[in-house]
């Protein structure tokens, strides 16, 4: 077998120490006036089978580093450790005690939610980020030539984090509307190498699997009938697999020099060093910008907003069925939990998920699901709504708890079983459940207009003129009530009774931002925002705004409603509307509404929702 001569990596992840010299201006010790660098690495590149080999090879780097700045430079002494959890590495970035990173795709884009990083550097082997493309590979004589003819066969892997070998035919999955990986092949193999993978399909161990375009062209080069034995079925954009990146604050000068030595060309100067790139193929990096990683940010924040995860309404947390600790059956469906601690509290306190409050008067339920908030990370929503919910205290003296839930169905059900007393919903539920007689409007939240339509846009350049030119393509959405009501509207007005009949497939996004990249990036043929979303980017940019079409326009509707039962008390209800009011003139509330992106709430009237009504009207059976 052709031993190949791409790098491994875990390999690549300690090249990135060298970034860390960027830490002068932050950790700089009197000790023999020595600069103490602190790095951090990700597990997720590191090899099961040979951790040895991966600590050695960072040793190897620090020594080259070390060396060669301190005779260059200055003293340099750098301290590499492994990252525990992202959280952790965020809050050792944001204390200053970490200077830098080399991370996992994936990681970049959690990491980027937890706290600024900039991504500085990737490897550049043979072109570049050009190069940085998954190939989705089978046998030259295999008759697949999508990813959908694979279903039921065998799939080849190295690392679920991978966005080469696993989120990218993820994607492909989900662009074709087909489960997830472990559902839609018979069977899985997880190899220790990348080019194990490609050697499972050319040796008949795997019919398909991912791997980088450089891995193919590498083999190409060394043995071109092996080559001859795959072929390419699926390329994805440029995607890189790992990045490095450093804090915040750190000096341009230092970073120049850095970079500067390592993006030089030809062959590194350093002996040692220069061995290390022969062995592991290495020819040099490159610099990166934000901008380059946008398409891959979009691609791994739409296969993570549709991922099947469940909400533990305790500590916020999102988790596969099979994740969860435990459980409990309620009368809403089934409610997961990450550990028997939060099941207690939730057994204990069902109507609400902040402990200490022995007998509220007021319990306010909340949603908080994937792409609630626009795309705000749950357990930073909880702590918000805890805040509110202890200013309202204050203001209102009255106790007031509050309870998170996964899903407008739970909501409804808590409401009409009394367990909360005040809730955010949609105008359509709202309007929906106005017929059973216990709800009343409180107040309606405005943002950057009183009201806003829905739209249907795609980009010009795919020449779609009119409603039933969608019929069978891809659209991406944030799936909340309003937006499934104004595609049932358009899909009924053309024969469908259910969006999923009409549309290939219907992505969930993290945020209206994401439906709009998704869009412009070509990763979806259409998508639905709300036009107040494309007023902002008209705003940003403009050369972007020209690009798109508008295809279909809902109804004006309201958002952010709040509605109380009416049967509390009326004192109650006055003192609560008054503080809601009252936010945007204090200026710690302010920071409430300027998180939630709403400049104030406002009284409601009954004309707020002649929109709704009409698009309920519409709506045939189902």
């Amino acid at each position: 077998m052709v031993e190949l001569r791409r790098p491994r990596h875990f390999t690549l992840l300690f090249i990135f120490i060298f970034i860390s010299i960027l830490s002068a201006q932050g950790n700089v010790l009197a000790q023999d006036n020595a600069i103490i660098i602190e790095c951090r690495l990700s597990k997720d590149f590191l090899s099961p089978a040979d951790p040895t080999d991966a600590f050695n090879a960072a040793k190897t780097w620090t020594e080259v580093m070390d060396e060669e700045f301190t005779e260059r430079w200055k003293p340099v002494k750098t301290n590499v450790e492994m990252i525990s959890t992202l959280e952790e590495l965020a809050e050792e970035i944001k204390a200053g005690k970490v200077d830098s990173a080399y991370i996992s795709t994936p990681e970049y884009c959690t990491l980027r939610k937890l706290v600024y990083v900039r991504p500085v550097m990737i490897n550049a082997s043979r072109g570049g980020l050009k190069t940085q493309k998954a190939c989705l590979v089978v046998k030259a004589d295999s008759a697949a030539s999508s990813i959908r003819d694979l279903k039921g066969k065998t799939f080849a892997y190295f690392n679920k984090n991978s966005v080469t070998g696993y989120l990218f035919p993820q994607w492909l999955l989900l662009k074709a509307g087909q489960p997830d990986i472990p559902e839609f092949f018979k069977t899985t193999i997880q190899v220790s190498r990348e080019k194990s993978a490609l050697y499972a399909v050319i040796f008949g161990e795997a019919d398909a699997a991912s791997v980088s375009r450089q891995l193919l062209d590498t083999l190409k080069e060394l043995n071109p009938a092996m080559a001859k034995r795959v072929k390419v079925i699926a390329v994805s954009e440029p995607m890189p697999e790992a990045v490095g990146v450093v804090r915040k604050g750190l000096d341009e000068e230092l970073l120049k020099r850095t970079l500067a030595f390592f993006t030089r060309k030809g062959e590194p100067e350093n002996k040692k060093l220069k061995q290390v790139f022969t062995i592991l193929g290495i020819s040099r990096f490159a610099e990166v910008e934000e901008s380059d990683l946008d398409y891959v940010e979009s691609l791994v924040d739409i296969i993570r907003a549709n991922e099947k995860k469940h909400l533990d309404p305790i500590c916020g947390k999102r988790l596969a069925a099979g994740e969860a600790k435990s459980k409990v059956e309620s009368k809403a469906g089934t409610v997961y939990f990450c550990c028997e601690e939060c099941r207690k509290v939730y057994e204990e306190h069902c109507e609400r998920a902040r402990p200490g409050s022995s007998n509220p008067m007021i319990v306010y339920g909340i949603e908080a699901t994937v792409g609630s908030y626009s795309g705000k990370d749950t357990q930073d929503v909880m702590a918000m709504v805890r805040m509110q919910s202890e200013h309202m205290e204050n203001a209102i003296n009255i106790d007031v708890g509050f309870e998170v839930l996964s899903g407008e169905s739970i909501l409804r059900e808590r409401f009409r079983n009394k367990t909360i007393s005040m809730c955010g919903i949609s105008a359509r539920t709202y309007v929906e459940m106005l017929e059973e007689g216990n709800i009343k409007p409180l107040v309606r939240a405005v943002s950057s207009s009183e009201k806003y339509r829905l739209v249907l846009i795609s980009l010009k350049k795919k020449g779609y003129e009119k409603l039933e030119d969608l019929k069978g393509i891809s659209l991406i959405s944030w799936s909340g009530e309003m937006e499934s009501l104004f595609l049932r509207n358009l899909v009924q007005g053309m024969g469908s009774n259910k969006p999923m009949d009409f549309f290939a497939c219907i992505l969930n996004c993290p945020s209206e931002q994401a439906a709009l990249r998704a869009v412009l990036f070509g990763q979806a043929d259409a998508a639905c925002v709300k036009n107040t979303t494309l007023t902002v980017l008209k705003e940003l940019n403009p050369v972007a705004y020209k690009n798109l079409k508008i295809l279909a326009t809902s109804e004006k509707v309201i958002s952010g409603l709040i509605s109380y039962r009416s049967d509390l008390p009326p004192d109650v209800v006055t003192r609560v509307r008054e503080f809601f009011l009252g936010m945007d003139k204090k200026p710690r509330l302010k920071e409430l509404l300027t998180y939630f992106k709403t400049k104030s709430f406002v009284p409601t009237k009954d004309s707020d929702f002649d929109g709704v009504r009409k698009m309920l009207k519409k709506l045939k059976p189902r």
